[in-house]
């Protein structure tokens, strides 16, 4: 399955930036990558998830306000495509 990473901060911090608070984290598991953030660009101080591996890119989880939160939310947005998916795919088995 590869390596397993939970919510490691990947944050980018500017040269000048003395608080140094992190704002952005990954999750990691083979080719799976999550990563979430409070520091996007159109979206300052609210959470979005990426996943590219799934084409999720910049969902904004407007309920979200806390990492806790996003992080559970990322998972599920995660677990729901990834059944919906699944579900397309029976389909397509069937219909072989």
């Amino acid at each position: 399955m590869g390596q397993i990473s939970m919510w490691k901060d990947i944050t980018s911090y500017s040269q000048g930036d003395k608080e140094r608070k992190p704002t952005s984290f990954e999750a990691v598991s083979g080719d799976l990558r999550i990563v979430i953030t409070s520091s996007h660009i159109s979206y300052k101080g609210d959470w979005v998830m990426h996943c590219r591996a799934l084409g999720i890119d910049t969902l904004h989880m407007i309920t979200c306000k806390t990492q806790d939160d996003a992080e559970k939310r990322a998972i599920r947005n995660v677990r729901l495509k990834v059944t919906r998916l699944n579900e397309c795919i029976n389909v397509l088995i069937k219909a072989a």
